[in-house]
């Protein structure tokens, strides 16, 4: 939940730029090195990274849908240290006034043969602390900057 109207925190999230700021990836790798092609928070824009192998890695991440003040989503292509590619969204909900619950949804595809260890593997558990954590990290910016 963040003390926001959708309006307010979608002027947030529609901007690549924005995201390397509340983005736990981007916070743990001062080595990266970011690049945008395209209109910053326009469909089509891409943003792609290279970094540290060990923390972020390279690739890119590319805004696929606007919604205005609902609904932001990406599509995100890892190139190394594994290739794989992933679809991430963010829905905008307000409870009540100026009071906006906020879903960070995240799919990595994983192909066949690979796909057998999503058995024994859980996305959630092994990052789910990354997305809270970015989540939080939105929250407290955009909460502050509202002076609220």
């Amino acid at each position: 939940m963040i003390k926001a109207s959708p309006s307010d925190i979608y002027e947030q999230l529609k901007k690549l730029d924005h995201f390397n700021k509340f983005s736990v990836w981007a916070q743990q790798d001062s080595s990266a090195v970011y690049t945008l092609k395209g209109n910053d928070g326009t469909v089509g824009a891409t943003s792609a990274w290279k970094g540290d192998p060990e923390i972020s890695g390279e690739g890119s991440i590319t805004i696929t849908a606007l919604e205005p003040n609902k609904k932001v989503e990406h599509d995100l292509i890892f190139t190394r240290p594994r290739k794989g590619k992933a679809h991430s969204s963010f829905s905008l909900v307000e409870t009540e006034r100026n009071n906006t619950k906020v879903t960070w949804t995240f799919n990595l595809d994983t192909p066949r043969p690979w796909n057998i260890f999503n058995l024994f593997y859980s996305l959630d558990k092994e990052m789910g602390k990354d997305f809270e954590t970015g989540l939080a990290t939105l929250k407290l910016l955009i909460e502050s900057s509202a002076g609220r």
